[in-house]
């Protein structure tokens, strides 16, 4: 498999603390890269660098054989890596389709109209589960359905590769596995690659085929769920306790 992203000597400093110190990575086309690591480890830092967001102090950023660094977010999401939000600020007034219609709108070079755009969305809300309240306002959705939306609304832009931050937060142990056979079809039926930060370990390890683990903005482990959590510097990094994302 050949590299979708990559992360040559990413540097970032706030003042005189360093969040990311000399990163680099990569991750494989077709794959669910996991990205762990304790709070504070640079993880959010490191994916809104890969997007754009924010500016590295020095370094790389690679995606699909072409150096993306210092471009702005849209152009970015545009070339096809586009980033979902811990925090979900759909529009409230709008309806669940309407909202992933917009994203279609914006971020698809292909869709040229709000009718390709509606029809799109539509096949996005029966994608990702949310039928029941394709007509609601999005303002009043509950958090679980919150999340699904934001997928769809990444998943509207046409992506090649998503970087997932905190896609799972807050779902409860009933509502994982649901949300998880959602993360694989992503893959395997939309043939998105995946870079996901999550804290709900069971997921990660669920699903991804690679792990990437960060801690005080170095990279200490990359490789196998399997392979990370039996390295014994990953179990320092969590006080000797079991691994947490």
């Amino acid at each position: 498999m050949s590299s979708m992203l990559s992360g040559e000597n990413i540097t970032k400093r706030y003042g005189g603390l360093v969040a990311l110190d000399d990163v680099s990575f990569e991750v494989e086309e077709g794959v669910i890269c996991g990205l762990v690591g304790p709070n504070g480890a640079g993880k959010t830092t490191l994916l809104n660098i890969l997007t754009g967001r924010e500016e590295a102090k020095a370094g790389r950023v690679v995606f699909d054989g072409e150096g993306i660094t210092g471009l702005p977010p849209d152009q970015i999401c545009r070339r096809g890596l586009v980033k979902t939000n811990q925090i979900v600020r759909p529009f409230g007034n709008m309806t669940v389709t309407e909202n992933i219609a917009v994203a279609a709108v914006w971020g698809d070079s292909e869709i040229s109209n709000m009718a390709a755009a509606t029809e799109k969305a539509e096949e996005l809300v029966d994608f990702v589960g949310l039928e029941e309240f394709a007509t609601a306002p999005a303002g009043r959705l509950t958090h679980t359905p919150n999340r699904r939306l934001e997928l769809a609304r990444a998943l509207a832009t046409n992506p090649q590769m998503l970087l997932l931050d905190e896609a799972a937060a807050g779902l409860t142990s009933e509502e994982i596995p649901p949300f998880l056979a959602i993360i694989r079809s992503i893959r395997d039926d939309l043939g998105v690659t995946l870079f996901w930060i999550e804290h709900v370990m069971e997921a990660v390890m669920d699903v991804a085929d690679q792990v990437v683990v960060l801690n005080f903005g170095e990279i200490i482990a990359k490789g196998t769920p399997e392979e990370v959590t039996s390295d014994e510097d990953v179990q320092k990094a969590y006080l000797g306790g079991g691994v947490d994302a």
